[in-house]
């Protein structure tokens, strides 16, 4: 299953110019090789760890961020995804499945925080205005992602609790995504330098 996290590692590499910045095809997956082989684990896995990138994220938003409808679209963000991720847990819980030891058992763990660190320290050194542009467009690409994920692997998700969780969760995602686009146009232009999700820059280019 393709990762819903893929995004967050793309941003990650464009923006701090990692290994693998900007290098991944469209079919390539950073998390995928280290996704338990159990669908449901995978599944839940990939949700829990997109809940906890986004409230990452936007904890740093609503911090940094001088812009009153950026700093309300984060604070947004920190409470519905940490009442995903609560639910999401419980879920889990039912199955069996401790989520936080799942993703700190993965063979690339390390990496992977490696990789996160890194891309909050390059947020952290972004004047307002370009922080608030990726930021926000981070937050489009991150839900976008999410929303294809669940919506081709909705139908074959195991157990009614599942299926029920991603028809729960997938609505207020479609809001996200659509509070990102509607906030986008008044941001303006993306900063120079700073290449949206998909394309390579390095440091200082």
């Amino acid at each position: 299953m393709k990762s819903i996290a893929t995004a967050a590692l793309l941003l990650a590499g464009a923006l701090c110019a990692g290994p693998a910045a900007g290098q991944l095809g469209e079919d390539s997956d950073p998390f995928g090789a280290a996704m338990p082989q159990d669908a449901t684990e995978a599944l839940l896995t990939g949700m829990h760890e997109l809940h906890q990138v986004v409230i990452e994220l936007a904890q740093l938003a609503y911090a940094k961020s001088d812009t009153k409808e950026v700093r309300a679209y984060a604070d947004r963000l920190i409470r519905d995804h940490r009442g995903f991720d609560k639910r999401l847990t419980k879920v889990a819980a039912a199955h069996g499945l401790a989520l936080d030891d799942a993703l700190a058992a993965a063979p690339d763990a390390e990496e992977r925080q490696a990789a996160m660190t890194e891309l909050m320290t390059a947020l952290g050194s972004l004047d307002d205005r370009q922080f608030d542009v990726i930021f926000v467009h981070m937050m489009e690409v991150a839900h976008l992602s999410a929303l294809e994920v669940l919506t081709r692997e909705a139908h074959a998700a195991p157990g009614a609790d599942v299926q029920r969780l991603i028809a729960a969760v997938m609505p207020q995602l479609g809001q996200h995504l659509r509070l990102a686009r509607n906030i986008t146009p008044r941001l303006g232009e993306f900063p120079v330098g700073v290449a949206p999700v998909g394309h390579r820059i390095t440091a200082g280019q």
